[in-house]
Parts: C-alpha cells; sequence; structure tokens
C-alpha cells in the first residue's frame, strides 16, 4: 500500500511483479489507521479502538477484539493512558482466515513490548507473560511463531495446537 497523498477513501496498492498500481475503494475508510499487514490482510484501528482485518480485494471484513480489551499492564508507568492505534506495533497472522477458521493473529504491543494473540472466537486478548521479553520481532514459520527479544533471544511459541504456549 503506498502513502496515503490525498485523504480520500481510495489507496493505492503497487504490484512488484506486475510493476502496476491499483487504485481500490475503501468505503468508510476515513478516520482509520492500518497497523500492518499478513497474508493479504490489512490490519485497521478506528477511532473507536475497534480492531478489524480487512481483506481488500474482497471487502472482507473481520472483527477482532478492541483494544480495550488487552489485559491490563501491571507495569504500566501511566495507567491512565488512553490507548490508540499505536498501540500494536508488529502483526501477524498464522494463516488467511478464508482458508482456515484456525488461524492465529499475533500483535506485539508497544506500551511493554509484550506478545499478544487472538484465536477466533475469544472474546479477549491473550498476553503471555514470561521472563524473556520484551519483544522486538516476530514472525511465522513451519507452525510456530519465533520472537527475538530485544536481548537478542530467540522465543519459540505454537500457539497454533490448543495447548496453551
Amino acid at each position: 500500500m503506498l502513502p496515503d497523498k490525498e485523504h480520500t477513501e481510495t489507496r493505492n496498492f503497487y504490484s512488484i511483479t506486475k510493476n502496476k498500481v491499483y487504485n481500490i475503494q475503501f468505503p468508510g475508510f476515513h478516520g482509520k489507521w492500518w497497523r500492518g499487514s499478513s497474508k493479504g490482510w490489512l490490519v485497521m484501528v478506528d477511532e473507536s479502538s475497534n480492531i478489524h482485518l480487512l481483506n481488500p480485494f474482497t471487502s472482507t471484513q473481520i472483527q477482532l477484539p478492541s483494544l480495550d480489551k488487552f489485559p491490563d499492564d501491571q507495569n504500566s508507568t501511566d495507567p491512565d493512558e488512553t490507548r490508540n492505534y499505536r498501540y500494536m506495533d508488529k502483526t501477524l497472522l498464522s494463516a488467511n482466515p478464508i482458508s482456515t477458521p484456525d488461524y492465529v493473529f499475533v500483535t506485539i504491543v508497544t506500551n511493554w513490548k509484550k506478545l499478544s494473540f487472538y484465536k477466533p472466537g475469544d472474546e479477549k486478548w491473550t498476553t503471555l507473560e514470561n521472563k524473556w521479553g520484551p519483544y522486538e520481532d516476530v514472525i511465522y514459520y513451519k507452525e510456530k511463531f519465533y520472537a527475538i527479544t530485544n536481548h537478542n533471544a530467540v522465543v519459540t511459541c505454537d500457539l497454533v495446537s490448543n495447548d496453551f504456549p
């Protein structure tokens, strides 16, 4: 997705393989922020802290639990700080939600750089509590999430199985 030049509901996407720019209409786009993309889906947060996955080619949207559904941070320096679109840093899907209902959505929460995840049917986000954070990056490879900490450790998380990670 190319940077927004005008505040319109049209977004431009550049195809590297076809060397072509596509203009796609997003009704109701104004007032929403993009927080990343994964598996062909865009992650958007609106002014009410609602989080949606949007497939730009089919206009399919999937609502995720809002920013208010993240667990409270016990170490926050400002517990009254409002959560906004900047609250989520890196975002990642394990699979395309259209192809399987068993996907996992992972994000690095920016205030404390912890890993939080959502599985379809969850009412809130689950944050991984462990001794290895804070996290700087996360990828998905061969059915597992791999996260790197700012202490140069690599942590493996099996969030796809039904067992707790």
